[in-house]
């Protein structure tokens, strides 16, 4: 269990943030956070299954906050594909 303690920490704080810069300090609507915390992610963890919640959980709890209409599963899927990018430029070094 110990080792999923660090992930587990980082994986709060990245949702955290994309939910507040989604919703309280929302600058425009095409300055999304949560692509540079989903890439961080992917490159980061350690356990890259875990990456993949960055975007899903923070989607899922920001959209029940502001928002969203029927295209959702498009947007959703966007922006689960950029930590697997993070985690092949990970793996390519």
């Amino acid at each position: 269990m110990k080792k999923y303690a660090q992930d587990f920490a980082l994986l709060l704080t990245y949702v955290t943030l994309v939910i507040l810069t989604r919703t309280v300090f929302h600058i425009d609507s095409n300055v999304e956070f949560i692509i540079g915390t989903s890439l961080c992610a992917g490159y980061f963890f350690k356990h890259k299954k875990l990456s993949l919640l960055v975007p899903i959980s923070s989607l899922v709890i920001s959209d029940f906050i502001i928002g969203n209409s029927m295209i959702f599963i498009f947007t959703w899927t966007g922006f689960t594909i950029v930590p697997m990018i993070g985690f092949l430029y990970n793996s390519v070094e």
